[in-house]
Protein backbone atom coordinates (compact mmCIF):
# COMPACT_ATOMS: atom_id res chain seq x y z
CA UNK A 1 0.00 0.00 0.00
CA UNK A 2 1.10 3.39 -0.80
CA UNK A 3 -0.82 6.98 -0.72
CA UNK A 4 -0.35 7.48 -4.56
CA UNK A 5 -3.46 9.05 -5.79
CA UNK A 6 -3.03 7.21 -9.06
CA UNK A 7 -1.90 9.51 -11.90
CA UNK A 8 0.46 8.76 -14.51
CA UNK A 9 3.21 10.64 -12.64
CA UNK A 10 2.81 9.74 -8.93
CA UNK A 11 3.08 5.57 -10.50
CA UNK A 12 5.71 6.57 -12.57
CA UNK A 13 7.47 7.89 -9.20
CA UNK A 14 6.75 4.71 -7.44
CA UNK A 15 7.75 1.53 -10.65
CA UNK A 16 11.11 3.59 -11.37
CA UNK A 17 12.04 3.55 -7.74
CA UNK A 18 11.03 -0.38 -7.70
CA UNK A 19 13.14 -0.72 -10.80
CA UNK A 20 16.01 0.89 -9.67
CA UNK A 21 15.49 -0.54 -5.73
CA UNK A 22 15.25 -4.40 -7.49
CA UNK A 23 18.40 -3.72 -9.99
CA UNK A 24 20.40 -2.47 -6.86
CA UNK A 25 19.03 -5.20 -4.29
CA UNK A 26 18.16 -2.70 -2.11
CA UNK A 27 16.51 -3.77 1.20
CA UNK A 28 12.22 -4.50 1.51
CA UNK A 29 12.13 -2.51 4.64
CA UNK A 30 12.74 1.14 1.71
CA UNK A 31 9.30 3.07 2.10
CA UNK A 32 8.10 5.22 -0.73
CA UNK A 33 5.65 7.68 -0.31
CA UNK A 34 4.45 10.86 -2.06
CA UNK A 35 3.51 13.79 0.76
CA UNK A 36 2.14 16.92 0.04
CA UNK A 37 4.61 19.88 -0.67
CA UNK A 38 4.54 21.30 2.95
CA UNK A 39 7.27 18.44 3.79
CA UNK A 40 9.17 20.25 1.11
CA UNK A 41 11.41 23.53 1.27
CA UNK A 42 9.24 24.50 -2.22
CA UNK A 43 7.45 23.26 -5.15
CA UNK A 44 10.89 22.54 -7.16
CA UNK A 45 12.18 20.18 -4.25
CA UNK A 46 11.26 16.92 -6.05
CA UNK A 47 11.75 13.90 -3.69
CA UNK A 48 14.71 12.82 -0.76
CA UNK A 49 15.69 10.11 1.12
CA UNK A 50 15.15 10.50 4.84
CA UNK A 51 17.97 8.05 6.34
CA UNK A 52 16.52 7.94 9.94
CA UNK A 53 13.16 6.66 8.66
CA UNK A 54 14.58 4.38 5.58
CA UNK A 55 11.96 6.24 3.47
CA UNK A 56 12.24 7.75 -0.06
CA UNK A 57 9.36 10.81 -0.54
CA UNK A 58 8.81 12.40 -3.31
CA UNK A 59 6.68 15.92 -3.57
CA UNK A 60 3.17 15.33 -4.59
CA UNK A 61 3.52 19.00 -6.26
CA UNK A 62 6.66 18.64 -8.26
CA UNK A 63 4.72 15.46 -9.45
CA UNK A 64 2.22 17.24 -10.90
CA UNK A 65 3.76 19.46 -13.52
CA UNK A 66 7.05 17.41 -13.88
CA UNK A 67 8.57 15.50 -17.05
CA UNK A 68 9.20 12.16 -17.23
CA UNK A 69 12.35 11.99 -17.76
CA UNK A 70 12.66 14.30 -14.63
CA UNK A 71 10.68 11.77 -12.36
CA UNK A 72 12.48 9.05 -13.59
CA UNK A 73 16.44 10.55 -12.78
CA UNK A 74 14.88 11.57 -9.22
CA UNK A 75 13.84 8.14 -8.91
CA UNK A 76 17.19 7.12 -9.68
CA UNK A 77 18.82 9.42 -8.10
CA UNK A 78 16.95 9.22 -4.15
CA UNK A 79 16.88 4.94 -4.93
CA UNK A 80 21.00 5.36 -4.89
CA UNK A 81 20.87 7.16 -1.63
CA UNK A 82 19.79 4.10 -0.06
CA UNK A 83 22.58 2.18 -1.41
CA UNK A 84 24.62 4.74 0.18
CA UNK A 85 23.27 4.63 3.01
CA UNK A 86 22.63 1.09 3.66
CA UNK A 87 26.41 0.81 2.33
CA UNK A 88 27.01 3.35 5.18
CA UNK A 89 25.52 1.81 8.23
CA UNK A 90 27.25 -1.44 6.76
CA UNK A 91 30.75 0.23 7.16
CA UNK A 92 29.83 0.91 10.73
CA UNK A 93 29.35 -2.50 11.42
CA UNK A 94 32.74 -3.82 9.90
CA UNK A 95 30.94 -4.79 6.66
CA UNK A 96 33.08 -4.15 3.71
CA UNK A 97 31.50 -2.70 0.63
CA UNK A 98 32.40 -3.88 -2.99
CA UNK A 99 31.15 -0.63 -4.66
CA UNK A 100 32.54 2.10 -2.56
CA UNK A 101 36.17 2.34 -1.25
CA UNK A 102 37.57 3.11 1.90
CA UNK A 103 38.08 7.28 1.15
CA UNK A 104 34.63 7.19 -0.53
CA UNK A 105 33.13 5.94 2.41
CA UNK A 106 34.88 7.98 4.74
CA UNK A 107 33.29 11.05 3.20
CA UNK A 108 30.00 9.50 2.53
CA UNK A 109 29.96 8.96 6.22
CA UNK A 110 30.50 12.12 7.25
CA UNK A 111 28.22 13.56 4.48
CA UNK A 112 25.43 11.73 6.14
CA UNK A 113 26.21 12.91 9.40
CA UNK A 114 22.77 16.14 9.76
CA UNK A 115 25.20 18.45 11.14
CA UNK A 116 27.62 18.34 7.84
CA UNK A 117 24.68 18.36 5.22
CA UNK A 118 23.92 21.87 3.77
CA UNK A 119 21.48 21.16 0.83
CA UNK A 120 21.36 24.73 -0.48
CA UNK A 121 21.90 24.99 -4.20
CA UNK A 122 25.09 26.13 -4.09
CA UNK A 123 26.63 23.56 -1.63
CA UNK A 124 24.32 20.48 -3.36
CA UNK A 125 26.63 19.73 -6.20
CA UNK A 126 29.58 19.11 -4.05
CA UNK A 127 29.19 16.43 -1.82
CA UNK A 128 29.93 12.75 -3.14
CA UNK A 129 26.68 11.32 -2.31
CA UNK A 130 25.15 13.62 -4.56
CA UNK A 131 27.79 13.78 -7.16
CA UNK A 132 27.06 9.69 -7.12
CA UNK A 133 23.90 9.61 -7.00
CA UNK A 134 23.60 12.05 -9.83
CA UNK A 135 25.67 9.89 -12.28
CA UNK A 136 24.10 6.95 -11.03
CA UNK A 137 20.81 8.60 -11.95
CA UNK A 138 22.08 9.59 -15.40
CA UNK A 139 23.72 6.19 -16.53
CA UNK A 140 20.98 4.01 -15.51
CA UNK A 141 18.73 6.72 -17.40
CA UNK A 142 20.39 6.07 -20.58
CA UNK A 143 20.13 2.56 -19.94
CA UNK A 144 16.19 2.70 -18.99
CA UNK A 145 15.16 5.04 -22.49
CA UNK A 146 16.62 2.20 -25.01
CA UNK A 147 15.44 -0.66 -22.44
CA UNK A 148 11.81 0.84 -22.20
CA UNK A 149 9.32 2.12 -24.89
CA UNK A 150 6.50 1.93 -23.42
CA UNK A 151 5.88 4.10 -19.56
CA UNK A 152 2.50 2.32 -19.06
CA UNK A 153 3.94 -0.92 -19.56
CA UNK A 154 6.22 -0.27 -17.45
CA UNK A 155 4.66 1.20 -14.87
CA UNK A 156 2.15 -2.01 -15.26
CA UNK A 157 4.83 -4.80 -14.48
CA UNK A 158 6.99 -2.98 -11.64
CA UNK A 159 4.41 -0.31 -9.71
CA UNK A 160 3.41 -2.78 -7.11
CA UNK A 161 6.69 -4.98 -6.88
CA UNK A 162 7.54 -3.80 -3.46
CA UNK A 163 4.56 -2.61 -1.89
CA UNK A 164 4.68 -0.94 1.56
CA UNK A 165 3.21 -2.88 4.32
CA UNK A 166 1.43 -0.79 7.09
Amino acid sequence: MNNCDGSMNEKLAIATTNFARNLLKVDDALWVFINDGDMFKSINHSGLFEKEMFVIRYNREWLRTAQTDKIIKCAFHETFHSVQYSAVIGYGMGIKNNLFSDDEMMQMIYEFKTENYNDSSDEWGTHLVEQQAEGFALELYEKFINQFKNIEDFIDRYYEMYPNIE
